[in-house]
């Protein structure tokens, strides 16, 4: 007795001549029985029937007796020993071919023959599983257990010459059979691998296309097959490439942009991965030649090796596989930086959007040859903050009109004409009468008005506040705190301009910290004279002025200063009107001169009082009610002081009594000095940006730094005025002028701007210019 598996089903037969009858299925009949052998065993030939009752090809002497699968038929006499959908005689070796003094297969050397090991190659899975196609595999239903097929259709027939034959199912098609097979799908990858972290009954499917991974060439379903992708972790996701369908990680998110089947180049698997055929050659950055680099798209970070991402191109709208997507000679990647850095949109994807030619950058090409430029750069002042502060008691006035008539008016007003000397400035307005204490101000007065958080008429923007600092395209904004100001009262002569100059330009406010109630400005919460202002991003201040901009406080007064300059035949005596019965104690002149100097900020002070000539004046000492002596300490103590060594110190028309087109111009005038002609400190020494990045130091690109002539001296009738500068000295400027002309630095007759030379490639070790210390004076 043996079994016979017959067109998809099993039937029991008597005798190797018997025939037995199953079911149609509509495959034809397989006889699976050697057609002749021989009546004894020869050596190299298949065996006798008597030494293979089950006619499978494997000797009884490796069958036996036993019964493995324990169904009652004895291994010898069982066409499948171990019930695993596998007939013995595909097992054993080569099917009725066998030798049968050879031992049987053991695929996976563990010990047991396959025609008795339940999981043959010891993948895991067990040989019934693999012997059957999955759902989605072709003919899926017609036999359940074995591949069968015509002769023609393969090529190769193991059991008979014509007709058809049955095997299990070889996914790969490489002649070893699934059951036995590490690698069934033939992409590289074992069957444990990519059953996990399934299991053998419920292996992964990545693409949920209902063929699980072990035997699907592209599990991800990218149109990438996975023997391309191999096992790798490009992105560092935990997901193999096989597996990822964004290997390189450079898709944005919700995006298909920049996923493996996008950057795949087409549908097919069967193809290779797209790689751009125009990719920059980064040692030479040559946009004609472009060339590939050898790594598929889908590995590829940066597709066209412009140096912006896959990415950021996705996001830019630019193209990953051209360098240059609007073909105007410049590169994507500096294209969208200098977008970013000016609020631009479409830069690199339409050529009518250029990188100006004045405009300064480098690309540094990997390993390639050096390149070098010049960057020309000068002192004079683009960056500034300029903040109006004015007394506001009760001779004030004609300066409040005036300022308030002409602050905003466009073209001729104060804004856009300082806007057209210094290009990025911010402005802002406030004002001051006095302490609401005693005889020096009334209850509704104070030393600093707090700066509102929004517009004038809003709830968070009360009457008579000022406004921090503001672009010149909100000037409407600073127009309307303007309007909103009223005029105080004071009570004695000298006001509060010390502590409103202090606190401009630091904003720590003057409180008594002890006090559990907030200090906004409220005299009625005593004692909170001035409210502390917190300032975001690193600005500072009241009115929280712009780091890197040049702070420049515009003053109106008419009256000398609490707490001002001390009597010069008295360095050491008291402070002039100063304050008493006031806790805490108000600053003084020092302070307001030392906080100025550690922000390296400008005081102009404006005199409007009337009759009253403080330009040009040195005054030596004190003129009870004047304001002149202050300011001349105050300008001279802060540098805020010509070419010449004039203060700042300007009288507008009439005490700025009445509107007029001279109130503007003068003011004007005191800003343009500060632009163009007070002494600059000018340092060489480099510094690396603290925002990069990629954490490169810029500064080692930098080979050296140049003084360079372009702007004139300042002259006199008589020729060169001997205030202008010599040789160039730290910390401090020269006394007198050389007697062959303006400021010689090393051979250069003025080192208002400096050249520097840049490489694209750092030295070997990090070296600093012999100029580092040298600092320049130069006109602005």
């Amino acid at each position: 007795m043996f079994r016979v598996f017959v067109a998809g089903a099993w039937v029991v037969a008597a005798g190797c001549s018997d025939t037995t009858t199953a079911a149609d299925s509509g495959l034809p009949d397989v006889d699976i029985v050697a057609d002749a052998a021989p009546s004894a065993d020869v050596p190299g030939e298949p065996c006798a029937p008597q030494n293979d009752p089950d006619g499978d090809g494997i000797s009884t002497r490796y069958e036996g007796s036993g019964d493995a699968d324990g169904d009652g038929v004895a291994n010898s006499s069982d066409a499948d020993s171990d019930n695993d959908g596998v007939p013995d005689r595909f097992e054993g070796g080569h099917g009725q071919a066998f030798r049968c003094d050879a031992p049987p297969d053991d695929n996976d050397n563990d010990g047991t023959p396959d025609f008795l090991d339940t999981d043959a190659n010891g993948d895991g899975i067990r040989d019934a599983l693999q012997v059957a196609p999955s759902p989605a595999q072709p003919g899926a239903g017609a036999a359940p257990a074995l591949d069968c097929y015509r002769a023609s259709d393969r090529g190769v027939n193991r059991d008979a010459a014509n007709g058809w034959s049955c095997h299990p199912f070889d996914t790969d098609g490489d002649n070893v059979p699934d059951y036995a097979d590490a690698d069934a799908d033939g992409d590289r990858i074992s069957n444990s691998a990519e059953i996990a972290p399934g299991t053998a009954a419920a292996p992964t499917d990545t693409d949920m296309d209902g063929v699980p991974d072990w035997r699907d060439r592209d599990s991800d379903g990218d149109t990438i097959t996975d023997s391309q992708e191999g096992t790798n972790d490009r992105d560092g996701d935990m997901l193999p490439n096989y597996r990822d369908l964004d290997s390189d990680g450079d898709s944005p998110m919700g995006s298909e942009q920049g996923t493996d089947a996008a950057e795949a180049g087409d549908n097919d698997p069967a193809t290779g991965a797209n790689e751009c055929p125009r990719e920059l050659d980064v040692r030479t950055l040559d946009l004609a030649r472009p060339m590939p680099d050898g790594i598929p798209d889908y590995l590829d970070t940066d597709s066209d090796n412009d140096g912006l991402g896959d990415r950021e191109e996705s996001i830019a709208g630019t193209d990953r596989c051209n360098p240059d997507t609007d073909g105007d000679g410049q590169l994507d990647s500096a294209e969208v930086a200098w977008c970013r850095n000016h609020m631009r949109e479409r830069c690199a994807s339409e050529a009518s959007t250029r990188i100006p030619s004045t405009d300064y950058y480098l690309i540094l090409p990997w390993m390639g040859a050096q390149v070098a430029r010049e960057l020309e750069f000068g002192s004079n002042l683009r960056v500034a903050d300029v903040y109006f502060i004015s007394d506001t008691t009760g001779s004030m006035g004609g300066v409040l009109r005036n300022v308030q008539s002409s602050i905003a008016t466009p073209r001729t007003g104060l804004i856009d004409s300082i806007t057209a000397l210094i290009p990025d400035t911010w402005f802002g307005v406030n004002h001051y009468d006095d302490f609401p204490s005693g005889s020096y101000g009334g209850g509704n007065d104070r030393a600093l008005w707090p700066v509102c958080s929004g517009p004038p008429g809003t709830p968070r923007c009360i009457a008579n506040s000022g406004i921090g600092m503001q672009p010149a395209s909100r000037a409407m904004d600073v127009q309307a705190t303007a309007n909103a100001i009223r005029l105080g009262s004071g009570g004695d002569g000298p006001e509060s301009q010390v502590e409103a100059l202090y606190q401009t330009i630091v904003g720590d406010g003057l409180f008594d910290p002890s006090n559990p109630m907030a200090c906004t400005g409220d005299p009625g919460v005593a004692p909170c004279w001035v409210a502390p202002r917190n300032c975001a991003d690193g600005t500072y201040g009241h009115p929280c002025f712009r780091v890197g901009a040049l702070p420049i406080v515009i003053h109106f007064t008419d009256v000398d200063f609490h707490n001002g300059a001390r009597d010069p035949a008295v360095p050491t005596g008291p402070f002039a009107h100063p304050y008493t019965g006031i806790s805490p104690a108000p600053h003084n002149i020092n302070d307001v001169i030392n906080a100025y100097n550690a922000r390296s900020g400008r005081i102009i002070n404006l005199n409007a009082s009337s009759g009253t000539r403080c330009e040009g004046m040195r005054p030596s000492g004190r003129t009870s009610g004047r304001p002149c002596y202050d300011f001349r300490v105050l300008a001279e103590g802060t540098g805020s002081v010509d070419l010449d060594g004039n203060p700042l110190i300007f009288d507008l028309p009439g005490g700025g009594a009445t509107v007029s087109p001279a109130f503007v111009s003068s003011v004007v005038d005191a800003v343009n000095t500060i632009a163009t002609r007070v002494p600059l400190d000018i340092n060489t020494i480099p510094r690396n940006d603290g925002a990069n990045p990629f954490g490169v130091d810029a500064t080692r690109f930098i080979r050296r730094r140049t003084p360079s002539c372009q702007i004139a001296p300042p002259t006199t009738a008589a020729g060169p005025s001997p205030r202008a500068w010599p040789t160039p000295t730290p910390s401090r400027a020269p006394t007198s002028a050389p007697s062959t002309g303006w400021c010689r630095a090393r051979g250069c007759a003025s080192p208002s701007s400096s050249r520097t030379t840049t490489s694209s490639r750092a030295p070997r070790r990090s070296r600093r210019s012999s100029a580092r210390s040298s600092t320049w004076w130069a006109t602005g």
